[in-house]
């Protein structure tokens, strides 16, 4: 199975007079960078990281296949609608599928963290808008569960953004630091 992996460990600079360059970095890329004081915390919380980044990935594919599942039972029962429409679907699909395939490639040993979660945040922000497209010409009960699927990805897109955070109560072992700002919010 393909994994998603951030190695990005930046090792201290021990000739520095600032106390958080003296210590091992991991830029999360969600503009948080966390600090250890031993490689071995910083490489245990990377493969933390990891793991939820593919759990939320594979989350995040399951309700895809829902999302689709749904529109395909509908296209045929709202086919004018869909055919109207189906430009943009098509173009969302296919956004989508690209999207999860270049979660797995390096964009480039810097900012290839950067790249991940931007591409989690396009992944959710089309899956949404497809949400939205597809759920015009349905009935109530099943706008519904389309609006739980919109929902679960916004609770998905806020777990992911909150990575690192959790670290900011164990210092002085670890600090946190906001180091760029990104977008949490559509």
């Amino acid at each position: 199975m393909i994994k998603i992996k951030i190695e990005n460990l930046r090792n201290p600079d021990l000739t520095s007079i600032i106390k958080r360059d003296r210590m091992y970095s991991v830029c999360i890329g969600n503009g948080l960078t966390c600090y250890f004081s031993d490689n071995r915390q910083a490489l245990k919380y990377l493969v933390f990281v990891n793991n939820k980044l593919m759990s939320d990935l594979l989350e995040i594919n399951h309700l895809y296949g829902s999302i689709f599942l749904e529109y395909r039972k509908n296209v045929i029962l709202y086919n004018d609608y869909f055919l109207r429409n189906q430009y943009a679907t098509k173009n969302m699909i296919e956004l989508i599928e690209k999207l999860i395939l270049r979660m797995f490639s390096k964009a480039g040993p810097e900012n290839h963290n950067h790249f991940l979660f931007a591409n989690f945040t396009a992944i959710i922000d089309t899956l949404i808008d497809f949400c939205e497209l597809i759920k015009k010409p349905v009935p109530w009960l099943q706008k519904k569960n389309i609006e739980l699927f919109t929902h679960h990805l916004e609770e998905i897109r806020k777990r992911i953004f909150a990575y690192g955070r959790e670290l900011q109560s164990q210092t002085p072992k670890v600090f946190y630091d906001k180091s760029q700002s990104v977008s949490e919010t559509r």
